[in-house]
């Protein structure tokens, strides 16, 4: 029998600091786990082994773990004889592994777990004075040590196993007798790590403090080794898992940590300490990503969960996403890790709200944050109505921003856009708290004293009526102008045909007209009933759609003339039709045609000028026609110097803006793939070449325009609105600002809501609101009854926070789980047991990143 020393074991150099325990130095404490020397040896039966220290400071201690070895451990520094009897030779000890002095009850147990930068497995030695009297090897979690101590041990050493290197690691002293609530930590360990011994949950994070503490494992599932992964069960985590869809490139499994993860987690951990409400008292929440990728500490790691999921059949990232939260997801993971999916094409990202699955193109700093806080439970509102891009909630969940998550500075003063104090601003006294509004996106006026312009009339007013929430910088989706959308589903009489419908007044009634399977439709209203005070669909009394009789060919225009609605719209054969509406019945006028019209090759505009209706149409040939109607129509007269693109067409509105003495006709249309702006002077039709702030912009449809008069508080303007080009065919929609010219363009709605064909817009003197008709992305015809912002409703600020201390927990377990703690008041966006999925940017596209 030659014994020979075990491997040196290489050396931890993380310094990696650990929670902080109530009790410094009791029941749970951090510990290096210092290898000893040691020697493994064969014992045959009856063989005589002699081990015996010789020198020095060192303490040595023999195991037999069975009857044919024995293992032998020295620390201190000195030498020790070891070997068989009569043929034991001298050996060096130089460890600096020290025994930790315990008091403990019978009964109780000896726990470790692996701490951050630390390694398993471990080892754990229990003396009673100078008497090996227990050991155990890697019984625990992930290779931890457990051990039951023996009767008057009073010292314990924990150090790493053969091979392992030295390094920090938890130690607990745990009174499993006492254990009141069943998480497996006993009531006086519980007191020493700051956590109650009636709650599973101490922290409220959704994760049991048992598995916080010391890991856990389902299996066939690997170890789950939290505590090592930065866990705590008095500071509140978020464990996210990252998988990859396989796309064959370079990509394939990197979630840049610098990037994307470590911006994110410092924007978790400036979370308010007195909302987030963490036993510890510190802010924040603790976010840990297993990405793949080794080398982010506790913040991402390569933890053993991240896989790459192979294509789908049918090549649709939502089927390969429901497969690897199926497959590549972990049973031991659910309802501790939320599940990120990631691929490389165009498309939505999304979020449960709450929820552990999110699903995003090219993975961006920006929309990790985002659709994790929708599994939290945060919406675009923050709180409140259902409302996004509120001015006063400044956090990265409203589209109008991104940086930190809001912290509620604001929530004492909440903003109503029909009436508006705007030399309080955000009802603030430190103004320069205001002074993000005149950047990006809003582009306000902001005072020195934190008065807000929010008009945009030039003024400091303390009652006016203001779309408060519209971005002043194309490239942002706000949903702004949702606030009571109407709309009929996707059945047959919900859908419409993609040309322009038109919106009107017949007296009390609020009148749609639009085309479905080619047939002209209508559907009249005269009350707003059954309102849900959140964007709901079927607000209102609406009549079912009734025909007029007639094949519709292209976009429908209208307008009222004393009392009657008159419609003019392109029949199927091009010639024009001309009907009315009046005490609810449409009829035709006169012939039903307008008279000697050259056949349309586009929508046409329609307004009403000192007792007469004006219209102007292109032909076929994109040649402008102008014709007047007082009983009998004009004959058409060609408008020189512009030309029409080709399938496009006009829309009209009257109205008097910046300069203007008098009312000015306007139109709108499109002139080599242009909106292009034409005003009527006495001489006749000119462009405006003057009338964008900004490039002149491209569209492929005819652009709708419609003009809201001034009133107390609200500046007279022209709204604009039509289709952009490209992929996704976003609508636009621009206003005048108090120099009449297009000044605020931003999208009218989220950027994958396309738009098929141009809307309708009425300036509804009922109420005193701009309308809007139009097709949704599925052709379901769709009312919009404030299209301009401006409705009765108080927006909130509110403190992220607040949300996400109960959204932590609801994203794991539902929302009805009593456990959970409840969302703050004025939150209305759980309650229910079904998460909702919340669709954001399709990331192939610019992201917006405006200053903070």
């Amino acid at each position: 029998m030659l014994p020979a020393p075990a491997p040196e074991a290489a050396r931890s150099t993380d310094p990696t600091l650990m929670p902080r325990w109530r009790v410094p130095g009791g029941r749970a404490r951090v510990v290096t786990a210092r290898a000893p020397t040691r020697w493994e040896a064969e014992v045959p039966d009856r063989a005589c082994l002699d081990a015996r220290v010789l020198s020095g400071s060192v303490e040595l201690h023999t195991l037999y773990p069975d009857a044919h070895h024995a293992t032998m451990v020295a620390w201190g520094h000195g030498s020790a004889l070891i070997g068989e009897c009569g043929q034991a030779r001298s050996y060096p000890v130089d460890s600096a592994a020290e025994p930790l002095a315990i008091a403990v009850a019978p009964g109780e147990r000896i726990d470790s777990a692996i701490a951050p930068g630390g390694t398993a497995p471990l080892e754990l030695y229990a003396l009673r004075g100078t008497t090996l009297v227990g050991a155990d090897r890697a019984s625990g979690i992930g290779g931890a040590a457990r051990l039951l101590l023996p009767t008057g041990a009073d010292r314990i050493l924990l150090a790493p196993a053969p091979g392992a290197p030295e390094g920090p690691a938890l130690l607990y002293i745990n009174d499993l007798a006492n254990d009141g609530d069943g998480d497996g930590l006993g009531a006086a360990l519980e007191a020493d790590l700051g956590t109650s011994d009636s709650l599973l949950d101490s922290d409220e994070d959704g994760i049991d403090d048992g598995p916080e503490t010391m890991g856990y494992q389902l299996l066939p599932d690997p170890p789950q080794l939290l505590p090592a992964w930065g866990a705590s069960p008095t500071h509140k985590d978020l464990f996210v898992e990252v998988d990859w869809e396989d796309d064959g490139g370079p990509a394939i499994g990197f979630c840049d940590g610098p990037g994307i993860i470590a911006p994110t987690a410092e924007r978790f951990s400036r979370l308010r300490a007195d909302s987030i409400a963490n036993p510890d008292g510190q802010p924040g929440v603790a976010l840990h990503v297993d990405s793949g990728v080794p080398g982010g500490g506790t913040t991402w790691g390569d933890w053993g969960g991240f896989s790459i999921v192979p294509r789908s059949a049918d090549d649709a990232p939502e089927t390969a996403q429901a497969w690897g939260y199926r497959n590549a997801f972990l049973p031991s993971r659910h309802r501790v890790f939320h599940y990120v999916f990631t691929h490389n094409r165009l498309g939505a990202a999304w979020g449960y709200q709450p929820g552990d699955q999110v699903m995003t193109p090219r993975l961006s700093q920006s929309a990790f944050q985002e659709e994790i806080g929708h599994n939290l439970n945060l919406g675009h509102n923050g709180a409140g109505r259902n409302i996004n891009c509120k001015p006063n909630y400044h956090g990265h969940m409203n589209y109008a921003f991104n940086g930190d998550f809001s912290d509620g500075r604001f929530a004492a003063y909440p903003l109503n856009p029909i009436h508006l104090d705007e030399t309080r601003g955000l009802g603030v006294p430190d103004a320069a708290q205001a002074a993000y509004l005149a950047g990006a996106p809003f582009y306000y006026t902001v005072r020195a004293d934190g008065a807000v312009d929010w008009n945009r009339d030039g003024r400091f007013d303390t009652d006016v009526r203001a779309w408060i929430n519209y971005p002043a910088y194309y490239g942002f989706s706000c949903e702004n102008a949702r606030y009571r959308i109407d709309g009929w589903g996707t059945s047959v009489l919900g859908l419409m045909d993609p040309v322009r419908p038109a919106l009107g007044r017949d007296g009390p009634r609020l009148v749609v007209l639009y085309a479905l399977r080619g047939q002209l439709l209508v559907r009249t209203m005269t009350d707003w009933v059954n309102c849900s005070p959140d964007i709901t669909r079927g607000c209102g009394n609406w009549s079912p759609a009734t025909s007029a009789g007639l094949a519709v060919g292209g976009g429908i225009a209208a307008v009222t003339l004393g009392a009657e609605l008159h419609v003019v719209v392109p029949r199927q054969d091009g010639m024009l039709a001309h009907l009315a509406l009046a005490g609810g019945d449409l009829h035709t006028v006169g012939s039903g045609l307008v008279e000697g019209a050259p056949a349309a090759g586009g929508d046409p505009g329609l307004a009403a000028q000192e007792g007469a209706l004006v219209l102007l149409y292109p032909d076929l040939a994109g040649q402008l026609y102008e014709l007047h109607w007082s009983g009998s129509w004009s004959p058409p007269a060609a408008v020189p110097g512009i030309a029409v693109t080709p399938s496009t067409g006009v829309s009209l509105a009257l109205g008097t803006i910046g300069n203007d003495a008098t009312p000015v006709l306007r139109a709108a249309t499109v002139s080599g793939g242009r909106v292009t702006i034409l005003r009527r002077d006495p001489g006749g039709w000119r462009s405006e070449p003057d009338a964008f702030t900004t490039e002149t912009p491209d569209t492929d449809r005819a652009p709708t325009i419609a003009y809201a008069p001034g009133a107390p508080g609200t500046p007279a303007r022209f709204y604009l609105m039509f289709r952009g080009v490209g992929a996704t065919h976003v609508m636009r929609m621009d206003m005048t600002d108090r120099d009449g010219r297009f000044a605020l363009p931003a999208l009218q709605d989220n950027i994958w809501s396309a738009a098929s064909a141009p809307p309708g817009l009425l300036y509804d003197p009922v109420g005193g609101n701009l309308r809007m008709a139009r097709p949704g992305i599925n052709q379901e015809l769709l009312i919009w009854p404030y299209a301009d912002g401006m409705f009765d409703v108080e927006m909130h600020d509110v403190d992220d926070a607040a949300i996400i201390r109960s959204g932590l927990c609801m994203g794991l377990k539902g929302c009805d789980d009593p456990t959970c703690p409840p969302p703050p008041p004025l939150f209305n966006a759980c309650g229910g047991t079904t998460p909702t999925q919340v669709v954001d940017w399709p990331l192939g596209l610019p992201e917006p990143d405006p200053p903070l």
